[in-house]
């Protein structure tokens, strides 16, 4: 199968974007060690997570591939947190680890001082709108629920009316369903390397600009995206296409 446009980017630039973002935490590393240390234990989760994400997806085990994106996002926010000026970053921070703040809770903290210089999202959508909707999307699988107990079915046929036939286990996955995991893991780089361009400069960020901006254009124009920015839609288990319709990005 022809390798997308939005998966030959990301091989390319994931693995710079996480080294520039721990390297530019330090760089905005605060006196207080404790909560210096947190936004880089987030990088490193969201690292390890996304990794094991993408083994999942390799070994046809779905719902736990995209349980772990969940896990990504979840870490985004406080990276996020983790690259503002020590004065903003760490009153909230101290708050977060002392179990007073919940991730949630920081998020609303962004979306109203720091979020509206990120201007827009994949589509035209403020980044409050993007970012928001991307982690309600994600938030019924933290846990073990029916949404995703539906990630370990596979549809093999539709056979009419309420009549399906399915598969379950870790080798009855559908290629349509892993590729779809693939773009979301895809959609949590390319969100860390926008949060990454929002708030630090110099060459070796700068340097990802263009390559940003072409993962943008390619995961929007994904045929895989319903373009509703409503992310729970696209986080649905089971999407079916009209019989003949090619869902394979270029």
């Amino acid at each position: 199968m022809k390798v997308p446009a939005w998966k030959k980017i990301t091989d390319e630039v994931g693995g710079p974007i996480l080294t520039t973002v721990d390297a530019t935490l330090k760089k905005k590393e605060s006196p207080n060690l404790n909560t210096s240390l947190i936004p880089h234990l987030a990088l490193y989760h969201l690292d390890a997570c996304l990794n094991a994400s993408i083994e999942a997806n390799a070994k046809a085990q779905p719902s736990c591939a995209i349980s772990l994106i969940r896990q990504c996002v979840e870490s985004l926010t406080i990276i996020d947190l983790g690259l503002q000026e020590a004065a903003y970053k760490d009153p909230i921070l101290e708050k977060w680890h002392a179990g007073q703040r919940t991730t949630g809770e920081v998020r609303k903290f962004l979306a109203q001082d720091i979020w509206p210089r990120y201007k827009t999202g994949i589509w035209n959508e403020s980044w409050e709108e993007y970012f928001s909707n991307l982690a309600k999307a994600v938030h019924p699988y933290a846990h073990y629920s029916p949404e995703l107990m539906g990630w370990q079915m596979s549809i093999l046929k539709y056979e009419g009316g309420n009549r399906l036939l399915v598969s379950t286990g870790s080798q009855s996955a559908e290629p349509v369903k892993a590729t779809r995991i693939a773009l979301l893991q895809t959609i949590v780089v390319w969100t860390l390397g926008r949060i990454l361009l929002a708030n630090a400069t110099g060459p070796e960020v700068c340097a990802f600009q263009e390559p940003i901006e072409q993962l943008r254009l390619a995961i929007g124009s994904s045929k895989l995206l319903f373009k509703s920015k409503q992310w729970a839609d696209e986080l649905m288990p089971h999407v079916f296409f009209h019989p003949g319709r090619e869902w394979r990005d270029d």
